[in-house]
């Protein structure tokens, strides 16, 4: 079956929101979404790190806290929390981006290049 990214968004938006608690991201949970990100995404510079979790969990963060994802530490503990169990493996010794997390990050990349090219 064919992702559609539209509807994985919506569902992250949706899981997101589920514990809508303002808690600080801890330094662990950064360094674990920066690897993932590293893991999944082509160009994993700075910035377009930013924009890949910007549209992954833009939208909740802002319907959250109020704030606009321009740093990886402007997200809540559950929001991290939602984003490292969609992409990581489960295993708990490595820290390994899953099938569906680098199908999600391609999907996600090229809908940002698309986006900056229009």
């Amino acid at each position: 079956m064919e992702m559609v990214l539209d509807v994985e968004i919506g569902a992250l938006y949706n899981n997101c929101l589920a514990d809508p608690s303002i808690r600080y991201v801890s330094q662990r949970q950064v360094g674990g979404i920066c690897g993932l990100l590293k893991q999944g995404l082509t160009d994993a510079s700075r910035d377009n790190q930013i924009a890949a979790l910007d549209f992954l969990v833009g939208g909740a963060m802002f319907k959250i806290a109020g704030v606009r994802v321009t740093s990886r530490k402007n997200l809540t503990s559950p929001v991290a929390s939602t984003l490292i169990g969609l992409l990581k493996t489960p295993s708990e010794d490595t820290w390994e981006l899953n099938a569906y997390g680098k199908e999600l990050l391609s999907r996600v990349e090229e809908r940002i290049k698309a986006t900056a090219h229009s």
